[in-house]
């Protein structure tokens, strides 16, 4: 059949929807984190801050560059779909009536056309993609930066490592408590609300008091039908996070609480290379997918030119069911470029 399985595209572009978007909520964030200054602030934290200045540029590259991208992406099935709906007419029509070479004229124009939609797609890929290297490249002088502190504070190993943990563990919870965006939810054309969380770290002095706020981590939350702040009101997992850090900070001295906070950064940041990577696979997966498309085209243009007769094609009879499939798809790429989007109250977690 002239036409891909449609439950494997459809989740094709919703796994690029979620890659991208979560790529989108992590440049979000690293905008907004901010590393403040403490009274006795050790070497190690100027040049982290410095690091992250780089990271907050990618992501506002990104955000301003991606749509265009993704557009392209999904307007392929738009380009290919209306010129394949209008192909299988003429040939329901005309079947009969259509010299081989008029056939093999209008199968042509359509492997033309599915050779741009791969090209576009790759070339659109590849620009997001190229995306990657701008975060990726700073991790490492980040990372040592953050080792450096932790190499002067080795005596409180144990429990910087415990400060790092509870705080990943508490962005783990924030994201297992976000709705699942899957094909039926975009097909059913619900809406989604955004909600910035605002996780607020400030360093406890000996005394036991809060000095000056260190960290501010912001990350994006999606929900479906209710707000993060609704959702997180219904269960204590979230507070009983913020205690267990704030407990875990007093066994700690101030520059040891702020380098576990700031190692956390980089387990938080290193997730986007996953994200990367799903995309990447997933983008390559809808590339060979046109590929494909054009060689069953192409396939049937050589039959035909072998002498197969049009009226009798097993793809060309069929016609009526991949248009079916190929109108599915647009819809569906329409429905993802009009998601509709609210924004939840921001949600200020604090750590103490």
């Amino acid at each position: 059949m002239f036409a891909p399985d449609i439950n494997t595209t459809k989740n094709q572009l919703t796994t690029l929807f979620n890659e991208i978007r979560g790529v989108s909520a992590y440049s979000i964030g690293v905008q907004d984190t901010l590393i403040g200054t403490l009274p006795e602030e050790p070497n190690w934290i100027p040049a982290v801050r410095s690091e992250m200045k780089l990271l907050s540029k990618a992501g506002s590259n990104w955000i301003l560059n991606y749509p265009n991208s993704w557009a392209d992406i999904l307007t392929s099935f738009a380009n290919y779909g209306t010129d394949f709906a209008a192909f299988s007419e003429e040939i329901k029509k005309n079947i009969h009536n259509l010299s081989k070479n008029q056939i093999i004229s209008l199968l042509s124009a359509l492997s033309d056309e599915l050779g741009n939609c791969a090209s576009n797609t790759k070339k659109s890929l590849d620009a997001l993609i190229g995306f990657e290297n701008q975060f990726t490249s700073v991790f490492p002088a980040l990372n040592a930066s953050i080792n450096s502190g932790w190499e002067e504070l080795s005596e409180e190993e144990a429990e910087m490592v415990a400060i790092a943990e509870a705080l990943t563990h508490l962005q783990d919870e924030i994201a297992s408590l976000q709705s699942k965006i899957d094909s039926s939810s975009i097909s059913g054309g619900k809406t989604f609300v955004q909600t910035n969380v605002k996780i607020a770290y400030s360093i406890l002095t000996a005394a036991g008091e809060v000095a000056v706020p260190y960290l501010t981590i912001v990350t994006l939350a999606y929900t479906i039908g209710k707000t993060f702040y609704d959702i997180i009101s219904d269960t204590d997992k979230i507070n009983e996070d913020l205690i267990k850090i704030g407990n875990l900070q007093m066994k700690a001295s101030e520059e040891a609480q702020a380098a576990a906070a700031t190692k956390s950064i980089i387990q938080y940041l290193y997730n986007i290379e996953i994200q990367f990577l799903s995309l990447k696979k997933h983008g390559t997966g809808l590339m060979v997918m046109w590929k494909d498309e054009k060689s069953k085209i192409d396939e049937a243009i050589n039959a035909i030119n072998a002498g197969a007769d049009p009226a009798s094609f097993l793809d060309i009879l069929t016609m009526s069911i991949a248009n079916k499939n190929w109108g599915d798809l647009l819809k569906y790429t329409q429905q993802i470029l009009n998601i509709q989007r609210e924004y939840g109250p921001v949600v200020n977690l604090k750590t103490n």
